[in-house]
């Protein structure tokens, strides 16, 4: 039901299935935002692949093309590439020596559950390298292809009884690694004199609110910057409310 919902509700509100996914947007509809979509998916695809760090000659256009960005984009993102696969190695490590932990033997690797889960994790692996590698190569937004390869590799060749684990070991583990999140996250704070005054670090660029009509409907522009949602007059618009929907038109 919920993405019935979150597809119906992009088909409204853009004329896409999937925005910004341009071969989703059904261009026969009036309001359909096919040239919004396919400019946005370029202009993200540019800026992902790590356009600013470019220094030759290629246009946008023929550096996002046949991997001509991989080289520039791998300069500035191994380091967190290897620090993703070490941790990885680490989590898979830290969970086999917490449980009491087994090879499978190879009778039991082929339960039906058991391939349908494997095949399903696959499938899902593979396709989300497919569109990282593609369109959308930004690490952070890729967690989750490592966590299933992860709980792929362990529940693919380990079994183990969950109440058999090593207590002190896991609480060791878990306060080490709260000490490390919080010092580094204090030390960032320290380096960068970081003052919890948010409005003074935007001041420059709030402007003062203006409130605006469409009939019974009140609504303000202005406030931040030249953000287009909030410097769009809507003079000439109609407002209509049906039972306790407001609509602008």
């Amino acid at each position: 039901m919920p993405i019935k919902v979150i597809i119906f509700k992009n088909l409204l509100g853009s004329g896409c299935l999937l925005y910004p996914l341009a071969s989703s947007c059904i261009e026969f509809f009036s309001w359909s935002n096919f040239i919004g979509a396919n400019e946005l998916t370029i202009s993200a695809e540019i800026f992902n692949k790590s356009w600013n760090s470019y220094t030759g000659s290629l246009t946008k256009e023929n550096y996002i093309k046949n991997f001509n960005w991989f080289d520039t984009w791998l300069i500035r993102s191994y380091v967190e590439i290897l620090e993703l696969i070490l941790l990885s190695f680490l989590i898979v490590f830290i969970t086999v020596f917490s449980f009491s932990l087994k090879f499978k033997k190879k009778k039991y690797l082929m339960h039906s559950n058991s391939k349908d889960f494997t095949i399903i994790l696959f499938l899902i692996i593979i396709s989300s390298i497919l569109i990282y590698l593609l369109k959308n190569p930004v690490i952070r937004m890729y967690h989750f292809v490592i966590i299933s390869l992860m709980i792929l590799i362990i529940s693919s060749f380990l079994t183990f009884e969950i109440e058999k684990y090593k207590n002190n070991f896991m609480t060791t583990i878990l306060i080490f690694g709260i000490i490390f999140n919080l010092s580094k996250n204090f030390l960032r704070i320290s380096k960068n004199d970081f003052i919890n005054n948010p409005y003074s670090m935007i001041s420059e660029k709030v402007s003062k609110q203006e409130k605006n009509n469409i009939g019974t409907f009140k609504y303000y522009i202005g406030w931040f910057g030249n953000a287009p949602i909030g410097n769009t007059s809507l003079k000439d618009k109609r407002f209509k409310k049906i039972f306790n929907f407001k609509i602008i038109y």
